[in-house]
């Protein structure tokens, strides 16, 4: 594949057995491969492609609506054209869903061209597909209840592959979730002995569960872990067993039950087994990594091979290579031999790789995990700095430390997509603004002790906002004060029921974290129990009854 790469990308598509045209349908388009054709193709070369590949381009750049009419001409007077590749029908299509709002129309549009498609028009079963997919979209968004159910019923009918069944069956379980959740349940129940990769449902089980919260809606809980209970989500159903039980509306002498299949099932929802071991008051270190990869050995390198290669990494001092190379051709590595790369690599200043060697590792098969590992995953760096200010503003460190490493992974010159820095992600603004607080008037966001400074400084301002109460600190550390302010206006006083009810699943799933990551270094360095730090975390729940 990545000679194919090559080839397509220096225009060698004779000996890919291709024409330029050919070359392009097949795939999708992105601003270099559309500025290869530009290079590539000549002047005055067939203008309807050329007019097809600047509608693609627009796709790509999400500007719909500046080639809506130009679509809409092609599919109308040279449908063959537009139907001769999926990747080309796919681009078109989301031209109709995106660039035009009169949803209605666009959906008429697309009815009037399904009823002309011919038998033996190229891609026939997949246009049929695919068009019946997103007329459903399009009377969704057109908010027709009957039509764009009608539409999806039928794209499931006409899926080609078990990849489009699970598609087609998204999209309506979706739409139903919705608008009423009765429909989706049954739905929910019919389309399971359909469902191929049970993990492309797992955002809607999700979502599920917000809505139900948030509505205070429990016993619909029991209805969805109905479905859930026979599939292959583990993670869900470890988190419907936990919710079914601190929601009350399982009978309380089940409660033990549904705690302890939470705490020790087979996932990776550490939170859920952290919490869980809260209510049985049950140790933590040996359940944290459960669900475990069989890794098999390389059919290339043996082990013998791979760790002559990898000690000349070492000896090279190619130490960036080395954790990806272990996962290509070392997948069957020892505990023991991980932590020696791994302390490695930690002296080398790359803790990402360091901690994902570690982890790699510690969710293989037949791994024992001990503490001195643990530690290895959860590393101190910068030690001094998060001690001093966590002392100053008065936030306890192993807080600190599960920030930092889930914001920046302990990367002092990260910046992220949105443009926060440094180790504990702060926007230019909110700097700027904590600067001034601090009447500091020159200042260097990925400098280390600077970075830590004000990300433990707005932090304990997030905790003097809300009372003291760490997981909505946390999480407005996240999303900002105003929209958990909006959020805690929700009537659930249990905050850990109030987690699920946050509407972004980012900030849902970065409180959930920063509380198992803080409770595991409270374990290991401050001689905490993790129900201690639950405790802190959540300060109005308490341990079932034994």
């Amino acid at each position: 594949e990545d000679i194919k790469e090559l080839l397509f990308f220096t225009g060698q598509f004779e000996k890919l057995n291709e024409d330029i045209q050919t070359a392009f349908s097949k795939r999708s388009i992105n601003r270099k491969s559309f500025l290869v054709y530009e290079l590539l193709s000549e002047e005055g070369e067939d203008g309807d492609f050329h007019d097809i590949m600047k509608i693609r381009l627009a796709v790509y750049e999400k500007k719909y609506n500046t080639v809506y009419e130009r679509a809409r001409e092609f599919l109308q007077t040279k449908p063959i054209l537009v139907c001769s590749s999926k990747y080309i029908f796919y681009d078109f299509l989301k031209v109709f869903l995106f660039g035009s709002k009169d949803y209605v129309k666009n959906a008429s549009i697309l009815e009037k061209f399904l009823q002309g498609v011919s038998s033996k028009i190229q891609n026939h079963d997949m246009i049929i597909y695919m068009t019946n997919l997103y007329i459903a979209r399009l009377y969704e968004k057109a908010d027709k209840r009957k039509e764009a159910l009608k539409y999806y019923d039928v794209a499931i009918k006409k899926a080609l592959t078990p990849y489009d069944k699970d598609d087609s069956n998204w999209y309506k379980l979706n739409y139903e979730l919705k608008n009423d959740f009765s429909s989706f349940i049954s739905n929910l129940k019919i389309s399971f002995s359909d469902w191929d990769n049970h993990y492309w449902y797992e955002d809607l089980i999700s979502s599920a569960i917000v809505k139900i919260i948030s509505e205070k809606k429990y016993s619909q809980l029991l209805q969805l872990y109905e479905v859930v209970s026979k599939s292959r989500l583990a993670e869900q159903k470890a988190k419907l067993q936990y919710l079914m039980a601190r929601s009350g509306v399982i009978a309380p002498r089940y409660l033990a039950n549904n705690y302890r299949v939470a705490y020790s099932g087979e996932h990776n929802l550490i939170y859920y087994t952290i919490t869980s071991a809260y209510q049985l008051n049950a140790p933590i270190k040996d359940v944290l990594y459960k669900k475990r990869v069989k890794r098999e050995v390389n059919k290339v390198y043996s082990p013998e091979d791979a760790k002559r290669i990898l000690k000349a990494y070492l000896d090279y001092g190619l130490y960036p290579y080395i954790y990806k190379e272990v996962v290509r051709i070392y997948p069957t590595i020892t505990v023991d031999e991980a932590l020696s790369l791994s302390k490695e690599l930690h002296l080398q200043n790359l803790l990402p790789d360091s901690i994902n060697l570690m982890q790699f590792v510690a969710n293989s098969e037949g791994s024992v995990i001990t503490e001195e590992h643990l530690r290895a995953i959860y590393p101190r760096p910068f030690y001094n700095e998060v001690s001093k200010w966590a002392k100053e503003y008065k936030v306890p460190e192993y807080i600190m430390y599960a920030l930092i490493r889930s914001e920046s992974f302990f990367r002092p010159f990260v910046v992220s997509h949105a443009g926060a820095i440094g180790l504990s992600q702060l926007m230019p603004s909110t700097a700027k603004d904590i600067a001034r607080s601090l009447k500091v008037s020159s200042y260097d966001v990925t400098n280390p002790d600077t970075n830590i400074r004000f990300g433990t400084y707005y932090l304990s301002r997030m905790l003097n906002r809300f009372d003291g109460h760490l997981m909505p600190s946390m999480c407005a550390y996240n999303a900002g004060p105003v929209a958990v302010g909006r959020w805690l206006k929700n009537t659930i006083k249990e905050e850990d029921l109030f987690v699920e009810t946050i509407p972004y699943n980012e900030t849902r799933n970065y409180g959930k974290k920063l509380l198992s990551t803080a409770c595991i270094y409270g374990m290991l360095y401050y001689n905490k129990k993790p129900s201690e730090v639950v405790k802190e975390i959540y300060k109005d729940i308490k341990p079932i009854k034994r």
